[in-house]
């Protein structure tokens, strides 16, 4: 993870050049914040980590882009793991690169749903939250030999030491913050709903029984 991390920081010198010939060349400029492997055609795909990204991006710092760039930002299960302190500025690099009108479309794990299942004693949910950490179990047994129930599968969430996340969010949380820093009409979305087809197909499907969708317009 460090040598990819330091291979897409090295890409960072040709940052300008890229940004530029992207603008130049789209009617409706997208930005996808956290891509991973997904580069996703006609975005502009940025990472911290993912060499193959078309930049280099620290979502935790002041983002390379002038005010009112792109008509439309995905970030997807990235909040999540950023720093709660880190939260104000990267909503407002959101709303400062984004267009008048332009639409943003946040997404998480919820803590909402989260909550509920377990409370519900739903097995099925968390079944599939217990699927997901099979991979992980491989690699680290020690760390995930106390994943047994509905309950730890819940912590997995939670904890800074298992999946990296910070914290966890519901849609009044979200919305709360997102207003604070200037966005309006926040509404809650399920998945693949959104008044931009563009940003509906960037939904991953196999996150969609445990993800929070918020979409913010400027």
């Amino acid at each position: 993870m460090r040598l990819r991390g330091e291979l897409a920081r090295l890409r960072s010198l040709w940052r300008p050049i890229k940004i530029r010939n992207y603008l130049l060349t789209t009617n409706e400029p997208a930005l996808h914040i956290g891509c991973g492997e997904l580069n996703s055609p006609g975005w502009f795909n940025v990472d911290k980590f993912n060499a193959n990204a078309d930049t280099y991006l620290d979502a935790s710092r002041r983002f390379p882009f002038k005010d009112d760039s792109f008509s439309l930002i995905f970030t997807e299960h990235v909040i999540e793991h950023l720093e709660i302190d880190r939260i104000q500025q990267f909503l407002s690099e959101i709303l400062r690169v984004l267009r008048p009108g332009g639409i943003c479309r946040i997404t998480c794990p919820s803590l909402e749903l989260y909550a509920r299942y377990y409370v519900e004693n739903d097995r099925d949910f968390f079944q599939n939250v217990m699927q997901g950490i099979e991979r992980k179990r491989r690699k680290r047994p020690e760390q995930t030999w106390i994943v047994r129930t509905n309950g730890s599968a819940f912590m997995t969430g939670v904890v800074k030491t298992f999946y990296g996340h910070r914290w966890m969010y519901d849609f009044e949380t979200l919305e709360a913050c997102l207003k604070a820093v200037g966005f309006r009409n926040t509404i809650q979305r399920a998945f693949q709903e959104s008044e931009s087809t563009r940003l509906a197909n960037m939904d991953n499907p196999d996150r969609a029984f445990e993800t929070l969708y918020v979409e913010a317009s400027k």
